[in-house]
């Protein structure tokens, strides 16, 4: 059984988007994290990251982790994909949450 550090955050990534998804923040962000502290540029762990700071209302943190991985995209390369895109979206909103709550 492999247990690289890729492996290891894809299946983290994907415990995190699950708990989210039932709405179990915590144990979301516990696989979110993980998954990030196993492969730092997993963009999409860090978009499950943004997004667990975003529904705790930290706008400022969410939209601070949604940079980082709209530049993780472009690092690896997956420029100009939905991906990207919906990051940028996800970043803009989380921006705007919180200048509006300052």
């Amino acid at each position: 059984m492999r247990t690289d550090g890729a492996m290891i955050s894809r299946a983290a990534t994907n415990l995190s988007f699950l708990y989210f998804l039932e709405n179990d923040i915590n144990v979301a962000e516990k696989y979110a994290k993980m998954a990030v502290e196993a492969e730092s540029y997993n963009a999409c762990a860090l978009v499950n990251l943004g997004n667990v700071h975003f529904s705790k209302g930290e706008f400022e943190k969410a939209s601070d982790i949604y940079r980082d991985a709209l530049g993780t995209f472009w690092e690896i390369g997956i420029i100009s994909s939905h991906n990207d895109l919906l990051c940028y979206v996800y970043f803009c909103i989380a921006a705007e949450c919180s200048y509006s709550y300052e």
